[in-house]
């Protein structure tokens, strides 16, 4: 019985899990980053003269043995984004058992292998002057970075939450 349920529960988590994943890169044999998480988020403002935000974030694994170097999101053809980059941090709360865990800002040079960063691309940039035109023709809803003067880059299909309807 207990292997019955442990091959179910298996079954059932074993596809959620890498539906988020991915593995793809411009280099053979490189070392991506791990996807843990990858979520898309509408929220929809209360004025109709108000365009609706969309927020990505999306929590990795760097798995490297260099940090990277700058990240940009490249959500669809015509948009790329500058990200900001965090790492999560666990401090106590006011009990004995109690904690909180903050999303402290970090540099792209303070990354290292193992290393939990927490990606959140801002909702607007201007058109992003650092990426060179042959890997603007690369695919879109993919997460860009450089490592020395390599740019590499990780597709990401990020879940969509339920929207946000402000009043």
């Amino acid at each position: 019985m207990r292997a019955l349920y442990f091959y179910l529960v298996c079954f059932l988590l074993v596809p959620v899990v890498l539906s988020a994943q991915s593995k793809k890169g411009p280099q053979a044999g490189s070392k991506t980053p791990q996807v843990v998480e990858a979520t898309v988020q509408k929220t929809i403002f209360g004025r109709q003269e108000t365009h609706p935000r969309v927020d990505y974030r999306f929590v990795l694994v760097w798995q490297g043995p260099t940090p990277p170097g700058p990240f940009f999101w490249h959500p669809d053809a015509s948009t790329w984004r500058d990200v900001t980059l965090a790492k999560p941090e666990k401090r106590p709360g006011l009990g004995p058992n109690d904690f909180m865990i903050v999303e402290k800002h970090t540099k792209y040079q303070d990354i290292h292998a193992g290393d939990r960063i927490i990606v959140s691309p801002h909702s607007h940039s201007d058109e992003v002057e650092e990426v060179p035109a042959a890997v603007k023709k690369l695919p879109v809803s993919s997460l860009y970075y450089k490592i020395g003067d390599k740019w590499m880059y990780v597709t990401i299909k990020p879940t969509k939450r339920p929207d946000i309807v402000m009043p």
